[in-house]
């Protein structure tokens, strides 16, 4: 068996760590995801959450008309949840699977069904957050054999939660707003042309292919953006527009 890249060095980990607290959009963040899990020689990688549902009593003719909607997906043996992250979202902690875990999954187990079909080997599901009736969770994993280590599975944990809250931050800066913050009109029109594709998730140089300016004009406009509207970031910027 091929045994797992090894740890991160110090250096690189805090370099991830350093990307994922400066970066400014969702689009840079999924990047540096990509980044640091390839360093640790993880190629495959989900976040998601679910409703914490109660059970509960429900009238009859509910039952059956669900059931009549459901018939199709059963037959067709589709479902909509997903059975890794259902699994990882179940755990109390951070659990690794292998090869050899796999091999002792019960026959049917629709987590070694899903595992095979995207021929994964290998990965680690992490639960990360509650918060109300949502439950959030990462799962990496590898389609190559591996083995893990403490230090191994310490740092991918320590990354994913770090990508968790930087995501649930951006969300949260991007929320709705029903009109313009008044220093919106400081900017000149192309200047808000260029922050309304900053709120888009547009990088500097995909707004300057988009509006036929060379990235070096972008860059200067958006530092003068974050100048006159007294921010820090993109992301700080971007906010401030209505959505």
């Amino acid at each position: 068996m091929r045994r797992w890249r090894g740890p991160i060095s110090d250096v690189n980990f805090t370099s991830s760590v350093r990307s994922i607290i400066e970066t400014d959009t969702l689009e840079n963040l999924f990047e540096i995801c990509v980044d640091s899990f390839g360093k640790l020689g993880l190629t495959e990688f989900v976040v998601g959450g679910f409703d914490r549902v109660t059970r509960r009593a429900m009238p009859c003719d509910w039952i059956k008309t669900f059931d009549v909607l459901a018939l199709p997906s059963l037959r067709r043996k589709i479902t909509t949840r997903d059975p890794v992250m259902e699994r990882t979202l179940t755990s109390a902690t951070v659990v690794p699977w292998d090869r050899d875990s796999l091999e002792r999954e019960a026959p049917g187990s629709r987590f070694l069904d899903f595992v095979r079909d995207l021929k994964l080997q290998a990965g680690l599901n992490m639960p990360l957050q509650e918060r109300g009736n949502e439950v959030w969770g990462m799962v990496v994993a590898s389609r190559s054999p591996r083995v893990f280590s403490p230090e191994q599975i310490r740092q991918a944990f320590s990354l994913s939660a770090m990508v968790l809250l930087k995501r649930t931050l951006l969300l949260a800066a991007c929320a709705a707003r029903t009109v313009d913050d008044p220093r919106i009109a400081l900017l000149s029109d192309e200047q808000r042309e260029i922050l309304r594709w900053v709120a888009e998730g547009k990088s500097n140089a995909d707004i300057a292919l988009i509006m036929d300016r060379t990235k070096r004009a972008v860059d200067y406009h958006v530092a003068q953006i974050l100048r006159k509207l007294g921010v820090a970031t993109r992301t700080q910027a971007a906010a401030l527009l209505a959505t």
